[in-house]
């Protein structure tokens, strides 16, 4: 595999793993703390006595205990609302994310399989050779390149940000790496990269001077 990898990312799903964990942790630490508690409490009482509610109550830790205001018993535990807040928070982030014009990149790359000084020395030559002419970029990635993407002139398409290999990546949506010229050498866990930015929208509080 030669295309840096996807490093995908899902708030929903880390949203439903934040929920997930939180129940399972609340329910775990219901169930020991009241069978210890009731294995204690048999100990020192007879087998056929019943617990009252008061005793199932202290038994709890307190952010399993009910909420209480005015006397009025809320039946919501402590721990209740953090993850209903955590599920609120994340919710309205991704909410206000997506409020916001798109970022991604649209770029093209040139890979070299190897991480010595070699490989690096002879992307370097072909920066020189290239320029800022898309035309030859797209010409040395099909003769040279060790990409899937050679087909295609090394385009990579379009694509967010944390869509490919991190030092690639950092790259891409740095406001200070220019756009229509071949920049690089990049090294990431492929080989050495050069790239290509044909077109690039970044968040609206970064200043982008195009070149």
């Amino acid at each position: 595999m030669s295309k840096p990898q996807p490093q995908r990312s899902n708030s929903t799903l880390c949203l439903c793993v934040v929920i997930t964990t939180l129940f399972i942790l609340h329910q775990t630490t219901t169930m020991v703390v009241l069978v210890a508690a009731q294995e204690q409490h048999q100990d020192s009482t007879s087998t056929n006595q019943a617990w009252s509610s008061q005793q199932r109550l202290q038994a709890k830790p307190w952010f399993n205990r009910s909420i209480e205001l005015g006397g009025i018993n809320l039946y919501i535990s402590p721990i209740t609302v953090l993850v209903c807040w955590v599920s609120l928070y994340v919710l309205v982030k991704q909410w206000s994310a997506s409020q916001g014009p798109p970022v991604y990149c649209v770029a093209s790359h040139i890979l070299l399989k190897g991480h010595d000084e070699a490989t690096q020395q002879r992307l370097q030559k072909m920066q020189q050779r290239i320029g800022n002419s898309p035309s030859q970029f797209a010409k040395h990635a099909k003769e040279y390149s060790t990409c899937p993407s050679k087909a295609q002139g090394g385009a990579l398409g379009r694509f967010g940000p944390g869509t490919m290999a991190p030092p690639f990546d950092n790259v891409c949506f740095d406001p200070k790496t220019p756009q229509n010229e071949a920049v690089g050498p990049i090294e990431t866990q492929f080989g050495w990269h050069l790239l290509y930015i044909h077109e690039r929208q970044l968040p609206p509080t970064t200043n982008v001077k195009k070149k």
